[in-house]
């Protein structure tokens, strides 16, 4: 693992690293940690605690975990994650952990002022001002002792040097007990602090008989908040922990009836009474628990209180044989003790409880710890103690270098990339360098000085830096351009700004490609907004540039796009933009009559205000000295023509006053990213990745495509199929449409062979074994893929469930000879133009033969290229639709399936029933192999599934990453339609096996393109179709005797000549024997009827078995053949 705890960035990853909820109490004695199985689907009860895995999927009220004393092996909630759907399921949707907009004013974006238009930055402040801030203080809080230190400042790092513990015990816990299970776990009270800014809020679950007064409840928010900061203590300064002082509320109380209460307004949180679990224990309402279904942010709109993180729950009995448990989802303790110490100072079982929800185990047991390790309130201490202490420190280091490791595997693995100088290299290869300045006169230690000296005093205070809000949008930015000048403004002007806007903000980019694990080779920029104060300036009216605003203006008279559509109002890091009537926008581009206060320019985290005319007269050039200077603030760079900015003999940067990016610019974006401690960008950047992520539809005969990454979202539920076991299915059920997938129950193949074209393009063929031209077999020898790795895949993976499918899209490219035909369902309310429609065709096409690359010229594969043709639309509606010819294709209209998304009619789909080739005749339009499906919702907590049916996708993803080279959900889907596996799910593949798209790389890699071939395999079948035998003369002569020796090769190259006959199931014949009587290119001189055989693949060759051809003695890849005379 790659630690680098120094690396603020990571603590921007964190929150996503780890999530559980251990159980314990004083004598709670939790389950050993076991290795991480499969994990099942979410119970649809949530809000409870299941103690046996960390985190719990909050799906029983009570807890399962019942802590008896001294059991063999403990019951606590971090155990067997596998058979739980604990928390370490990823979220459904790609909400951002922030929840909107709740406390996001907290967040102080750069460059926003006090006035009306703060969050648009009205104000004419350039990042030089940033000290203004109100974000997070850079003053340390009252923390613990830090011990030996081996770092400073803010982000300290230290090892104990007191408290009788010692670096190696605690590097001890983590390795033999903490490592086994926090990983797995996303919904700790890291994360939850993180994505709540420092603040909790809690539900009490009043589970007992005893009178509660109101001046009892009125101290529990204090009791909370103060055990909390208790641990708090030891996180405050150290790896830049951003979170001072931990704020907790309490928002509603849940009694079984409200006589028990002595009041009854809602004036210490809403009353909820009766509502209970499936114990019978009182519970808040689940629409109102944030972390419902494991979520980071659950949707809790119909929630008519307030929405709560955690509970707090004083019971009668707490547990089996327990005083308390907990975890990620609260804090279970028995009544009686928490109200006679809940004025102490410390109170050792919440204590106690609140450690597992920050993910430490039982130190009570001794295999969780070493020899000597210390009293600790983790063991059956009172007091929280440095054995405490530096664990909870030990978690925090080991989850952000596991989310910079994650986040580095989540990054584009891209071969080729446009990017800057990587100076020495110091780590990291691929797209996850890091290096050291050895150029352009700037070094190392100026850098660092640059970050100790300036920088650091403001940088980490920020949440929404250009950095946070292309994470939050998948390397795309959207402007409003404020045009706030009496300068005509012509339309053809107008349209080159946001060319002018992506090559800048590209500029700044190449310094970000490949390092670090950033993740974006390429920011796309959209306008879609121009404010005037009067459109009489402007040539066009219409909206095709984007949308017009005029008269919206700031409290200083400047035109601006409204407030509804800025995606950050408030300094949200997603505000909501639901009553913007236009496009939602990013930043702003304000060409100003006057930029500032004798500025030519200003800028920040809200865009950039430029003087218009030395824009106008420098935006053809190829770096705009003033565009970048501002564009480089909103990154979070200084002023570095301010002396006590920079250490003496920094060098010339367009951050002081060169014309142009320099090393000296380029070095310091780095520090900005890695070492800021913001919270937004850790949450998002993992949620913008996982969205990005995708879930197949391959699914089990047994249980649906469950075992899967943690952070991956799971797929829909699917019909179970017959035939194969704990293998993906790419199809359905075998009668209906509905998804129109079809199921492993085809009967036969209908591969036909084709002519292939001598020319073609295709990927490496690795070390090559055998063949020529266009039937070369090869071994991997790049890509950190090796053919052990492969057929380990094929032998413990794909052969399990790939020879069961007898219609993977290479059977039907055969059927069709290289042509696959569509029906686009448009399972969505967005309205869909015949200038996005039109796109669709060309979209498929690249990302299928983006596959076939790897196919051209390999085993004799025949296609050079894939040609796809789309045949009919599907909507439920067509007032969706912008045009109403079948130009495109047929549309059909309100055919929907049992969900009631809209399909093309069945008698048009060629696979019904999950035939090669089905009976189309009454098909009214044209006939179709498969599906897009763009949906609202791809299924259940997915961005996409797919199979041999076709690729459902969420069709937001789907439109905005249409126009990128690969499409990573797209491809991961296609993937599956030719029967790879999730690559994600650890027992698919062997250790050390590379990223790919089908793990969760964002673009094909030698991963995915060797196990192709393997797949081939997938459809042959050796079984005769009928027989027909005839006589065969004793042969005489010698050519006679070899034909007849040499005859059982029994297999041809799909571009050879194919000597005997084959007949398939459709009638098809192939080349091969003329007839009766007539000769072949093998035996001249032959008397006999037609002999029939069946095609298809078999261990990647094109196999035909013959009935005549296969003497018995003769054993061809390890298939006994037979002999008919």
């Amino acid at each position: 693992m790659v630690a680098v705890r120094t690396s603020l960035f990571t603590i921007a990853l964190l929150a996503l690293a780890a999530s559980d909820s251990v159980t314990l109490g004083a004598k709670c004695y939790p389950k050993t940690p076991a290795s991480v199985p499969a994990e099942t689907p979410a119970p649809d009860l949530v809000e409870e605690t299941t103690p046996t895995s960390f985190g719990g999927s909050q799906t029983n009220d009570s807890p399962t975990q019942t802590a008896t004393n001294a059991p063999a092996m403990e019951t606590g909630s971090f155990g067997a994650p596998a058979a739980q759907s604990g928390s370490y399921e990823a979220p459904a949707t790609e909400t951002s952990p922030n929840g909107g907009t709740e406390d996001s004013s907290a967040a102080t974006t750069q460059g926003s002022l006090d006035s009306n238009d703060v969050s648009q930055g009205s104000a004419t402040q350039t990042q030089g001002s940033l000290d203004v801030s109100t974000g997070n203080s850079t003053s340390t809080g009252e923390h613990a002792t830090f011990g030996k230190q081996t770092s400073k400042g803010k982000c300290v790092t230290g090892d104990p040097d007191t408290g009788d513990v010692t670096r190696e015990m605690v590097d001890w816990v983590w390795k033999n007990t903490m490592e086994e299970y926090i990983p797995q776990f996303k919904n700790l009270i890291f994360d939850q602090l993180i994505t709540n800014k420092g603040k909790l809020s809690y539900c009490v679950r009043w589970d007992n008989d005893q009178k509660l007064e109101k001046a009892t409840a009125a101290k529990f928010q204090a009791v909370l908040e103060k055990q909390l900061n208790l641990w708090n203590r030891w996180l405050i300064g150290y790896e830049c922990w951003p979170i001072e002082k931990i704020e907790v509320s309490i928002v509603a109380y849940a009694v079984k009836d409200k006589s028990i209460m002595d009041w009854t307004d809602n004036s210490l949180g809403t009353i909820y009474e009766g509502i209970v679990d499936a114990e019978g224990s009182p519970k808040c309402p689940d629409e109102c628990y944030k972390h419902q279904g494991q979520a980071a942010s659950a949707d809790t709109s119909a929630c008519k209180g307030k929405p709560f993180d955690m509970s707090f729950w004083p019971s009668t009995k707490p547990g089996e044989g327990a005083i308390g448990t907990g975890g990620d989802w609260g804090q279970r303790v028995e009544v009686n003790d928490m109200l006679n110490t809940m004025d102490g100072e410390e109170m050792m079982v919440l204590l106690h409880e609140i450690g597992h929800g920050f993910g430490l185990p039982e130190m009570y047991v001794d295999k969780n710890k070493p020899a000597g390790y210390p009293a600790c309130v983790m063991d059956e201490s009172d007091t929280l103690t440095d054995g405490d202490g530096w664990l909870i420190r030990s978690v925090l280091e080991h989850i952000k270098d596991l989310a910079l490791a994650a986040t580095g595997a989540q990054a584009a693995n891209s071969t080729s990339s446009d990017h800057a100088t990587f100076g020495t290299v110091t780590s990291g290869s691929g797209k996850c360098v890091v290096g050291n300045p050895n150029a352009g006169g700037v070094t190392r230690d100026q850098i660092d000085w640059v970050w100790e000296n300036t920088m650091k005093k403001y940088v980490p205070q920020f949440n929404n830096l250009i950095f946070d809000q292309l994470v939050t949008n998948k390397g795309k930015l959207s402007y409003c351009v404020r045009w706030d000048n009496d300068k005509p403004l012509t339309k053809a002007t107008a349209s080159k700004f946001q060319a002018m806007l992506e090559k800048q903000m590209n500029l700044w980019n190449q310094w970000l490609t490949g390092y670090g694990c950033w993740p974006y080779e390429h920011i796309d920029i959209d306008i879609v907004g121009y404010a005037v104060k009067d459109k009489s300036i402007m040539d066009w009216s219409d909206d095709s540039l984007g949308t017009i605003y005029e008269g919206i203006l700031d409290s200083e008279g400047s035109p601006k796009c409204p407030d509804e559509c800025y995606k950050h109002q408030g300094q949200a890091a997603s505000a909501d933009t639901s009553s913007c009537k236009g496009g939602a926008f990013d930043m702003s581009l304000w060409p100003s009559t006057k930029a500032g206060e004798d500025a030519i320019g200003t800028g920040g985290d809200w865009g950039q205000r430029v003087e218009v005319n030395d824009m106008l007269s420098s935006m053809d050039q190829e770096h705009m000295m003033v565009l970048l200077h501002e564009i480089g603030h909103g990154f979070g760079l200084p002023e570095m023509y301010v002396a006590e900015n920079k250490p003496s003999g920094y060098p010339a940067c367009v951050m002081d006053e060169d014309f142009k990016l320099t090393d000296g610019d380029g070095w310091l974006l780095p520090m900005a990213r890695r070492r800021t401690s913001r919270i937004s960008v850790r949450t998002v950047l993992t949620i913008a990745v996982l969205a990005l992520v995708v879930c197949s539809s391959v699914i089990s005969a047994e249980k649906d495509a469950k075992t899967k990454r943690p952070r991956t979202p799971k797929p829909p539920k699917r019909t179970k199929t017959p035939v194969v076991k704990q293998e993906p299915t790419l199809g359905s059920t075998p009668t209906n449409q509905v998804t129109q997938q079809s199921s492993v129950a085809q009967t036969a193949n209908t591969s036909t062979v084709a002519t292939p074209s001598t020319s073609f393009s295709h990927a490496t063929f690795g070390t090559v074994t055998s063949g020529s031209g266009k039937c070369v077999v090869g071994n991997p020898n790049a890509g950190g893929v090796t053919r052990d790795q492969i057929d380990w895949v094929w032998e413990n993976t794909m052969k399990k469930y790939v020879p069961q499918f007898n219609n993977l899209i290479f059977d039907q490219l055969v059927t069709n000879k290289g042509k696959l035909s569509y029906c686009v369902r448009w399972d969505n309310d967005k309205p869909l133009t015949k200038a996005t429609a039109s796109k669709f065709q060309a979209m498929l096409e690249k990302q299928m033969n983006l596959w076939n690359q790897w196919l051209t010229g390999y085993e004799c594969w025949p296609y050079k290229h894939i040609d796809i043709d789309i045949v009919g639309y599907a909507v439920k509606d067509k007032s969706i639709m912008d045009w109403s010819d079948d130009s495109l294709g047929t549309i059909y209209e309100g055919i929907l399936d049992s969900e009631g998304s809209p399909k093309c009619p069945d008698e048009c789909y060629k696979h019904q029933g999950q035939a090669a080739s089905a009976d189309t005749s009454s098909c009214k339009g044209g006939a179709f192999d498969m599906s897009l499906w763009p949906s609202t919702k791809a299924g259940e907590d997915a961005i996409g599934t797919g199979g041999d049916w076709g690729q459902r996708v969420e069709v937001n993803d789907m439109l905005s990453s249409m126009d990128q080279e690969h499409m990573m959900v797209l491809l991961h889907e296609i993937g599956h339609g030719f029967g790879l596996p999730e690559m994600y799910v650890a027992e698919n593949k062997p250790s050390g096996y590379p990223a790919c798209v089908m793990d969760e790389d964002f673009k094909l890699t030698d991963g995915d393109g060797w196990l192709l071939p393997l797949a081939t395999g997938a459809s042959a079948t050796v079984d005769h179709d009928k027989i027909e035998p005839f006589s065969q003369l004793n042969p005489a002569t010698v050519s006679e005797k070899a034909a007849i020796k040499f005859k059982p090769q029994l297999y041809t190259g799909r571009n050879l000549c194919v000597p005997f006959p084959a007949v398939n199931v459709a009638g098809e014949v192939t080349g091969g024997l003329k007839g009766t009587n007539g000769n072949d290119a093998c035996k001249l001189a032959l008397k006999g009827a037609q002999v029939y055989g069946r095609a298809g693949w078999y261990k990647n060759m094109w196999a035909i078995m013959y009935s005549w051809y296969s003497p018995k003695e003769f054993n061809w890849l390890g298939f006994p053949s037979r002999r008919h005379d």
